[in-house]
């Protein structure tokens, strides 16, 4: 099964021929929609723009597509001051 596993995909290794282009796209469509894996990133929607962007063969990557997610830049750094961004000890903590 998938629990406990992560993948990272070199998406322009991944996508330097228009089959490899096609084949990643409707790999990634699986995953992005399974029900049954957490899609997990930093700046989620920003991403899934760029990846669009940059290879439209990912068109169907949307933010309301790629389910279920969390995106993590809103819960990343979060203090009992409710500041976000900011690390105890990290670079411009006070």
């Amino acid at each position: 099964g998938c629990r406990g596993r992560a993948w990272l995909f070199d998406i322009p290794a991944l996508t330097a021929t228009r089959p490899a282009q096609e084949a990643l796209a409707a790999a990634l469509g699986v995953l992005f929609s399974s029900p049954r894996l957490l899609k997990l990133g930093f700046g989620l929607a920003a991403d899934l723009r760029e990846l669009r962007s940059a290879h439209p063969c990912f068109s169907n990557c949307t933010p309301s597509a790629v389910t279920p997610s969390l995106d993590i830049s809103h819960h990343w750094g979060t203090q009992q001051h409710g500041e976000v961004g900011r690390v105890p000890g990290g670079r411009g903590a006070g």
